[in-house]
């Protein structure tokens, strides 16, 4: 199944991507989500590389078709086409253009991040509201003050009220969007359109992701393979024999010098022969008077 690919540039920043730059893409790349499952989920993030044989993404080429209209900040889509039907797969803006006019590479590359970057430098001031509203409320307060079109938003209603609400200029809408979803242990984040998604955190409980989607018949797992988790296991393990030769019997301690004894003294000797010279005994024969001692 073959995938066609498009790269839609806002020029006349309508908010309507329209130039299509299909035909000089390269390679494109992009990332969105959470690394682990209780992160905040960073702003997502496109990688662009163009063909720039004909400077045409040159910002100071005034025989550029696109002249003066590329510049930093314009709104961009990739979308993918899968038999007649489109996907968008990311939505957000030029964040950095980087020419290569290198004899051996005449490319631009584009750096691109969605729309919560921006949320991440706007600050404004919303509130104070005398009323108890949700968590989801909230966010999509925080998005309305960005100046974000109502259908881009989508959110829960939320679990958790709050009596008033209030947010300054001191921190970022950012900031504040993370501060509520931390607290309410929910999730936001922009999906692949480019919409302001809140889920609380009793979304993924919910019937359409409890039901299931599709039963998998046979023939859907022709193609399936099985990795052999052992063939990527190592197991490495260091031995340190000391070997040792069995002996009938064998001095294993004694005395560097005489002990005299006075009539009817009683001494205790303390015999740690465990160590000595790496004599090992298995067992010990009763010392014998006037043979072992006098």
């Amino acid at each position: 199944m073959s995938v066609t690919w498009d790269v839609l540039l806002d020029l006349d920043r309508d908010g309507v991507p329209e130039y299509n730059a299909r035909d000089d893409v390269i390679s494109l790349a992009w990332g969105r989500g959470r690394k682990f499952y209780l992160d905040s989920a960073p702003p997502g993030d496109a990688q662009i590389v163009l063909d720039n044989i004909d400077r045409k993404y040159n910002r100071g080429n005034a025989a550029s078709p696109i002249y003066p209209d590329f510049q930093d900040g314009l709104l961009v889509e990739i979308r993918g086409t899968v038999s007649g039907t489109p996907y968008t797969v990311f939505h957000g803006y030029i964040t950095d253009i980087d020419a290569r006019p290198t004899p051996g590479e005449q490319t631009v590359a584009l750096q691109c991040l969605d729309i919560s970057y921006r949320l991440q430098r706007a600050k404004r001031y919303v509130g104070p509201v005398l009323a108890t509203y949700y968590d989801g409320y909230l966010v999509r307060e925080l998005c309305r003050a960005y100046g974000m079109r109502e259908q881009d938003i989508l959110v829960d209603v939320g679990l958790d009220s709050v009596p008033v609400m209030a947010f300054g200029r001191s921190s970022s809408l950012a900031q504040h969007i993370d501060n509520i979803h931390e607290s309410a242990q929910g999730l936001f984040y922009v999906n692949g359109t480019g919409q302001a998604v809140y889920e609380d955190r009793c979304h993924k409980l919910r019937d359409d992701h409890i039901t299931s989607q599709y039963t998998f018949a046979a023939s859907d797992t022709i193609n399936v393979q099985r990795q052999d988790r052992s063939q990527q296991m190592i197991n490495h393990a260091i031995v340190t024999a000391s070997p040792r030769t069995r002996q009938l019997e064998a001095v294993i301690y004694s005395l560097s010098e005489p002990r005299r004894i006075s009539p009817g003294e009683i001494i205790s000797l303390w015999c740690d022969y465990s160590t000595m010279s790496a004599n090992w005994a298995m067992n010990v024969v009763q010392p014998v008077a006037t043979t072992d001692f006098q």
